[in-house]
């Protein structure tokens, strides 16, 4: 059997400006930590970051840990990143469109860490001093379904922050360009509800 704590915290702000309009922030950390006869927290318990509930402009388990980024030659191969510790944080405006039809626009930053350095992922492990320098970031605009009994939400979102980027090239704002082989890259639509 496995042995480990977690705790994972989530803290939400509303500000309601009238009957259409909507700010929404949300923080939300975890932390898992093994101990006796475990040297690492179960994969199914782990924490993951991307996707259509954290940061929607990159794929689900894409981000992290830390600046890790898989080798080149795996490019092709489906990327699961997982890790012990995570932070995340959301903006989001929602305004209203048409009756149940209302939009959105959001700014999402987040990334996963490791309490110890794996040497098979270098820039995993967690560092207080160095951490909010891996955040990721991304940004877009969605649609919502909001029928009161179910919420239907597509979201099409890029990236603004690569923290697996060399150094000094981590933001990729410069790079946006809607009009080349740039959007089949970097647009990302996301579906949930």
């Amino acid at each position: 059997y496995s042995q480990y704590a977690m705790l994972r915290s989530q803290i939400r702000n509303y500000y309601k400006p009238d009957k259409q309009n909507q700010v929404v922030w949300r923080l939300i950390a975890g932390f898992g930590m093994p101990y006796g006869n475990s040297s690492t927290i179960p994969y199914v318990k782990q924490y993951y970051v991307g996707g259509p509930y954290n940061i929607r402009a990159f794929v689900s388990k894409s981000i992290g840990p830390g600046t890790y980024a898989p080798p080149a030659d795996m490019s092709n191969i489906y990327v699961d990143q997982t890790g012990d510790i995570t932070l995340e944080t959301n903006l989001e405006y929602r305004f209203g469109i048409y009756k149940s039809f209302k939009g959105a626009l959001f700014i999402d930053a987040g990334n996963i860490w490791l309490v110890n350095e794996d040497p098979q992922r270098p820039g995993s492990e967690f560092r207080m001093k160095t951490f909010y320098h891996q955040l990721a970031v991304g940004a877009g605009y969605g649609f919502r379904f909001d029928f009161n009994f179910i919420l239907l939400r597509i979201d099409l979102a890029v990236p603004l922050r690569k923290p697996y980027l060399p150094e000094g090239e981590e933001w990729v704002i410069k790079d946006i360009d809607f009009g080349s082989e740039w959007r089949k890259d970097n647009f990302l639509w996301n579906i949930a509800r």
